[in-house]
């Protein structure tokens, strides 16, 4: 099996208007958190990216590095997300937060050697994935470029091929909480879509 990359987006976040609340892992109202539904996600996600979740679902594995934004800048939600993840399969360990939006380029180049030692996954905000995906395949049309603002349920993976440049892109539906749609995001959304949420 090749080097393995594997990026989610962010759980659920507050709405406009704000109720339900964002909520720390304390429950202190903080609207930069995830609201419940986003914290349903992330323990959802700890079990998908586990020994059993990885078994039984194709072009998933479970990682032996986990990143998210860095949450200095502003929102919590991705490493929220994926610290769940982190702490469950990296024996404790918190996810790396060198980096944060804008800075995807560097990101990738390190998630790149990373995936050398074993699978990779990304925990990010929803817009920023895309340049993740370009940065990762090369190029700006294999992936969809604009990841819909209602959509918190996909894992984009790329798995690199065996002439060590090439990298496959596979998109797999969480399908882990109620509600998650099994279909893939469209290669063109509209900007409407993309707009949605953070």
């Amino acid at each position: 099996m090749g080097d393995k990359i594997m990026v989610v987006r962010h759980g659920e976040k507050p709405g406009k208007p704000p109720p339900p609340n964002g909520v720390d892992s304390q429950g202190v109202v903080n609207p930069e958190c995830l609201i419940p539904r986003g914290w349903q996600r992330s323990g959802a996600l700890a079990c998908l990216f586990s020994d059993m979740g990885a078994a039984a679902r194709k072009h998933i594995a479970v990682p032996t590095k986990v990143y998210a934004t860095d949450p200095g800048t502003k929102s919590k939600r991705p490493k929220e997300t994926v610290e769940a993840v982190s702490e469950l399969q990296l024996n404790g360990a918190k996810p790396d937060l060198t980096w944060g939006e804008g800075q995807e380029t560097t990101l990738v180049e390190h998630a790149k050697a990373d995936a050398a030692n074993g699978p990779v996954l990304i925990g990010w905000h929803h817009q920023k994935i895309p340049a993740i995906a370009n940065a990762i395949v090369g190029n700006d049309t294999t992936t969809p470029q604009h990841w819909p603002g209602k959509r918190f349920d996909m894992v984009w993976v790329f798995e690199l091929q065996s002439d060590g440049k090439t990298w496959d892109f596979h998109q797999v539906p969480q399908m882990v909480l109620y509600g998650d749609s099994d279909q893939p995001i469209p290669m063109s959304t509209t900007l409407a879509d993309e707009q949605e949420g953070e």
